[in-house]
């Protein structure tokens, strides 16, 4: 049984199915069937109508044209057009290297300065010694090199934390989070001025009061960042971490000053070579990280290569964006551009650009409520529509003050044609489809529990379908009338076939099947050759009946997988997290045409264009191409 196709049968075969092949081969003829211009394909639905794929995809295939290295990181697919392969990327720039030069060669400087002082105090102090019989100036020498011990192990704690938040900072907040460093590393600065006051003689008043501030500031931050600005709790002993410093240093304050009541008010260090040393170390630790930090972050680029040599062609970073907050598999270059074949649009999240065809930059744009408000990062691809590229941005959490929005921006200027804040929006990361619906095009994305419709020239909302499924990554796809939403999470997952009647506001629709088994997580579906596969995180390939949900075959394949399905040519590829490339049948019937390894990560969903398919991995850009070694 084959899906309902948007064109008529051979028994009702009219002079309208003639015209609409005429357009078809016109629209073909305008825009090459070899180019592969944005996420999953031309028509976004991850399936190529060229003969002759490899079937082999491995680092020592014969059919490895070549493969190049990859400046930067970034997990989002490669486009083709005109002979060339885009890709982006994010990467330090010049600026951001020499603020990580600077503050990789700052702290060991600290500490070589502060273990110098250090030393020179102890051996001015030898100077005065008492006379081996006279107990009680042993004692107190005994008191001194104790409290100068001290003296320098919280120096040098001060350096130890502020290495930790620069290099380690995953110790105490999620990866790529610097909203709190500012906070940490403020606080540690003060710490340490306030502990440097109290070092001077043992019986110092001063040294009570540094001890209370401390205690004081210890019970405040171990209160105050118990909840971080994405709403997600510390945990407790990472929170004792951050104060441990500042109450050992309170604990010793008050033990040297009982011990030294009475007492000769003598000074501990000569010239006070410690307290200087801590108090500068506090605040050229606070002044680098909180005034340098802001002109750090990444490079956000895109880079072109020859699709025949495999040859760089340009390079161009676009601008400098924070670090922001991301699930560890995530990447900061994660939307796939798009290309209308005059321009190449990209959209990083923090902002976006458009360039040429040779990579010399038209106009950007920003958004700095992104960075401060994601907790996962992007994960939706820019579209490109008639006069515009279209962008949807839905947060985790659609507040009133950042809400979702879906933009539309004018192409050949990047002035904003319009911005609509749909409701509900939220939870998703999918990127919607463009959807032929009755002489028209229709924008269909899955937020929160609804597949929706739009108009893609005004915003403007359409109809709406409600589905069990919650905070989306796969894309939808579709066949004629025939729409399928795979994916969810958090329990509210499911597989869906829905038959679409009518168009625009006189859209009605028709639930065929659903089924909770074999739901992919982030893998977006692809329909071929009559048969609908989806793939779940954990390796569960199933092969449905598109028409009747029946599920044909269901295997597991090794790994754990990311990347969205791709086919063509009768075949579909499955690319798994650790490199394993499994190449199966697009048949009724399971059969493995190949499994091969890359031997590096995969997380990218590939493309297929020219007889070629291309492959993301961490490190560098595959190009498999039949034959390619003969």
């Amino acid at each position: 049984m084959r899906a309902r196709s948007a064109l008529p049968g051979p028994r009702t075969f009219r002079c309208e199915s003639v015209l609409l092949s005429i357009l078809l081969l016109l629209t073909l003829v305008g825009s090459s069937s070899a180019d592969w211009p944005q996420w999953r394909g031309a028509s976004g639905l991850g399936v190529s109508a060229e003969l002759g794929l490899p079937a082999v995809l491995a680092g020592d295939s014969p059919d490895l044209k070549w493969k190049v290295p990859l400046r930067g990181s970034g997990i989002s697919s490669p486009i083709v057009h005109g002979g060339r392969v885009y890709l982006t990327t994010a990467y330090p720039g010049t600026e951001q290297s020499r603020a990580a030069l600077f503050k990789l060669a700052l702290a060991p400087a600290l500490l070589l300065a502060t273990l110098a002082l250090w030393a020179l105090a102890l051996r001015r102090r030898a100077a005065d010694r008492g006379a081996p019989g006279d107990v009680a100036r042993g004692l107190r020498g005994l008191l001194f090199r104790l409290d100068s011990l001290a003296t320098g192990l919280t120096t040098l704690a001060f350096v130890a934390v502020a290495l930790a938040i620069t290099f380690e900072s995953e110790l105490f907040w999620p990866a790529g989070v610097h909203g709190e460093a500012w906070f940490f590393t403020g606080a540690t600065g003060l710490v340490g001025i306030v502990a440097a006051l109290g070092w001077s003689r043992p019986s110092s008043p001063v040294r009570i009061l540094g001890a209370l501030v401390l205690v004081a500031a210890g019970v405040w931050l171990f209160r105050e960042i118990g909840w971080n600005q994405y709403g997600l709790p510390f945990k407790t002993l990472h929170r004792w971490a951050m104060i441990a410093p500042g109450l050992a240093g309170a604990a010793w304050h008050v033990a040297v000053f009982c011990a030294g009541l009475g007492r000769s008010p003598a000074r501990t260090f000569h010239g006070g070579a410690a307290p200087f040393s801590a108090l500068a170390a506090a605040i050229v630790l606070f002044v680098t990280y909180n005034l340098w930090q802001p002109s750090a972050g990444l490079m956000r680029a895109v880079i072109a290569f020859d699709l025949a040599t495999g040859e760089l062609l340009w390079d161009t970073g676009l601008f400098v964006a924070p670090e922001e907050q991301k699930y560890p598999m995530n990447s900061f270059a994660t939307p796939t551009p798009c290309t209308d074949g005059e321009r190449i649009f990209a959209y990083f999240g923090s902002g976006w650009a458009c360039l040429d065809m040779d990579g010399e930059v038209l106009w950007t744009g920003r958004d700095p409520a992104y960075a401060p408000n994601t907790r996962y990062g992007l994960g939706t691809s820019p579209l490109s529509f008639e006069d515009m590229f279209l962008v949807l941005r839905e947060n985790e959490f659609s507040l009133d003050e950042h809400p979702s929005y879906l933009l539309a921006l004018d192409k050949e200027t990047g002035r904003e044609v319009y911005r609509v804040h749909p409701q509900p929006a939220r939870d998703t990361y999918s990127t919607p489809v463009l959807m032929p619906r009755e002489g028209s095009t229709e924008l269909v994305r899955v937020s929160a529990a609804l597949v929706i419709g739009h108009d893609p020239r005004t915003g403007a909302e359409l109809w709406r379908l409600p589905l069990p499924v919650r905070q989306m990554v796969p894309s939808p796809i579709f066949d004629g009338d025939l729409l399928f939403v795979a994916g969810g999470t958090h329990g509210d997952t499911s597989t869906t076939a829905v038959r679409l009647g009518g168009a625009g506001k006189e859209t009605r629709t028709e639930t065929l099947w659903q089924t909770t088994k074999g739901v992919p997580g982030v893998c977006s579906p692809v329909l071929h050759n009559d048969c609908l596969f989806t793939l779940t995180n954990g390796g569960i390939l199933t092969c449905f009946d598109p028409l009747t949900g029946e599920v044909r075959w269901k295997e597991r394949l090794a790994g754990e997988y990311w990347a969205s399905l791709v086919a063509g040519d009768e075949k579909v590829y499955a690319f798994s997290e650790e490199g394993t490339v499994t190449v199966v049948a697009a048949r009724p019937e399971f059969e493995v045409l190949s499994t091969t390894e890359l031997g590096e990560q995969c997380v990218a969903s590939p493309a297929i264009s020219d007889g070629a398919v291309m492959v993301r991995t961490d490190a560098s850009l595959y190009c498999f191409q039949k034959n390619a070694g003969l």
